[in-house]
């Protein structure tokens, strides 16, 4: 068989996008869901800027985006319950929590309705299945 530039490119494109999902999916798990972690919000007692905290900087006000920052700011072992149920407080306040999760759905049924009844009808089944395994944690199919 002769190399396909072309199919190669698409499934370059497509593994980026579902590394970047399963980030997004990542993030949100990390404070909705159960990560395997004893702890709910390590993102945040980490100071990561997740998708979460992206939403709240593109959407939040002024004070809420640097009350946040400030949290994140706090060295892990100065980080209390108080901070983290306060950073998730101002995160919940402009509806991060559904809008993201609606980003997740979104962007992984662009990506999967790309690959149904593609001319490789094998490997376009095998991509979809793939999508679903990755993302199946987040819950976006039931």
């Amino acid at each position: 068989d002769e190399f396909n530039e072309d199919l190669y490119s698409e499934i370059q494109k497509f593994g980026i996008e579902l590394g970047e999902l399963f980030q997004i999916q990542d993030d949100w798990i990390d404070l909705y869901g159960i990560k395997g972690r004893a702890e709910v919000g390590s993102d945040i007692r980490e100071g990561k800027v997740s998708i979460l905290v992206a939403w709240l900087n593109e959407n939040g006000s002024v004070q809420d985006r640097k009350e946040l920052k400030a949290i994140l700011s706090l060295p892990r072992a100065e980080k209390g319950l108080v901070d983290l149920a306060r950073a998730l407080e101002i995160i919940e306040k402009y509806q991060a929590r559904e809008a993201t999760f609606e980003i997740l759905q979104k962007r992984a049924q662009s990506l999967k309705s790309r690959w149904v009844g593609h001319p490789n009808s094998k490997l376009g089944q095998a991509l979809t299945d793939l999508i679903e395994w990755v993302l199946a944690p987040s819950g976006i199919w039931t």
